[in-house]
């Protein structure tokens, strides 16, 4: 049996450059594997708007918001826990990844009975139901599979996460455009969602226990450690995913009306934009900030105010974009009854570059294990 190989880096990269090089590197990977995945959805959302009609689109959108706010609650902050822990204690590397795995799939029990009782109990019309349904396989390989990119992103091999991702994001989308052009409605795109990120996240796990090795386990001190840090970073994480989810959920029994409630929440796509640009730099330089506070490197203090001047560059030039030319370039590709979806493309990306701001802060005091003002920050947000 062949030992899996270590690809934690042999050394802290203490000079300056070499923690800019690795920023750099895997986060230009992850922006480009980001931006295909975005313009893929993009993509899919011009053909689900031609094919299934603004109606069963606000469907889409209101089952996507309802279990993307679900994975948020089941994430426990662990995709930032799990590169400070494998560069503060390497030696437990096993039992780092052993016990967050197990604290995944527990929460993820959870949140998916969470989502399911939602379903049955809480929605009466029986399409929704089934629509919701479909979603908890859904939400169990997405947040198995976040969980995978957060080691993969930890060991500094993103290119192995983003060639998946890359992947089953374009698979998903052709298979898509073909059910739908054969007359296949909402119901069987759902499924096929289902599929594609069940099928993404056992082949993650495989990769994983490939190049790292990989076993539940569970250690008592990395376990409580984890819940005592990672309730208040997950709670901040579900809060940042519930700026965009919840307005959506909201909507629906003001609007009561899923043709409406479709262009609207589109325009809430605006944050991938931003997401696809700006996060992937962010989760590589998680790993950097941490070797770098570990060592003492004084220069760390400054990467949070730099962020955010760049974050606030990045913000500007995308509203600038998405004002000018949003609502006539939408209206145009998705057809008038999405002219909403142009008029809020714009103020939509500025609020979710607002909400990204922070970011930098909040990775700082992650590593040094404080976690409330982003909790904090996170419910007065919402």
């Amino acid at each position: 049996m062949s030992r899996p190989r270590n690809d934690t880096p042999d050394r802290p990269l203490k000079a300056l450059g070499g923690g800019i090089r690795s920023i750099l590197r895997n986060g230009g990977l992850l922006m480009g594997g980001g931006w295909v995945e975005m313009l893929a959805r993009r993509t899919y959302i011009v053909f689900m708007t031609r094919y299934l009609g603004a109606g069963d689109y606000g469907i889409w959108t209101y089952v996507m918001a309802a279990y993307g706010l679900v994975i948020g609650l089941s994430t426990l902050g662990l995709e930032a826990q799990i590169p400070i822990r494998l560069n503060q204690a390497p030696e437990r590397a096993t039992q780092i990844l052993g016990t967050a795995l197990s604290l995944r799939l527990a929460t993820l029990a959870l949140t998916g009975a969470g989502l399911a009782g939602f379903a049955l109990w809480a929605e009466t019309d029986p399409t929704l139901q089934l629509a919701l349904l479909l979603t908890v396989p859904a939400l169990a390989g997405r947040s198995l599979i976040t969980w995978v990119r957060a080691v993969f992103k930890a060991i500094e091999r993103t290119a192995i996460q983003v060639r998946l991702s890359i992947t089953f994001r374009l698979l998903e989308v052709t298979l898509g455009i073909l059910l739908m052009a054969a007359g296949a409605g909402l119901f069987a795109v759902l499924t096929l969602h289902a599929l594609s990120w069940v099928t993404e996240a056992l082949l993650g796990l495989r990769l994983v226990r490939r190049h790292k090795g990989l076993s539940l386990q569970w250690h008592s001190d990395l376990a409580w450690g984890m819940l005592r840090q990672g309730w208040l970073l997950g709670l901040a994480g579900a809060t940042m995913v519930g700026l965009m989810s919840l307005p959506v959920l909201l909507l629906r029994p003001i609007l009561n009306d899923f043709a409406t409630l479709g262009p609207v929440a589109l325009a809430f796509q605006g944050v991938t934009i931003i997401a696809a640009t700006g996060l992937p730099f962010f989760a590589a330089a998680l790993p950097v900030l941490s070797r770098a506070v570990a060592s003492g490197d004084r220069r760390a203090r400054h990467y949070a105010p730099l962020s955010a001047i760049a974050v606030v560059l990045l913000t500007g030039l995308c509203t600038w974009i998405g004002v000018t030319y949003g609502p006539q370039q939408i209206a145009t590709v998705l057809g008038p009854e999405f002219a909403v979806t142009g008029t809020l493309f714009g103020p939509a990306i500025l609020v979710a570059g607002l909400g990204m701001l922070p970011t930098g802060f909040g990775q700082f005091l992650t590593v040094h294990k404080v976690g409330w003002p982003s909790a904090v920050a996170g419910l007065a947000g919402c």
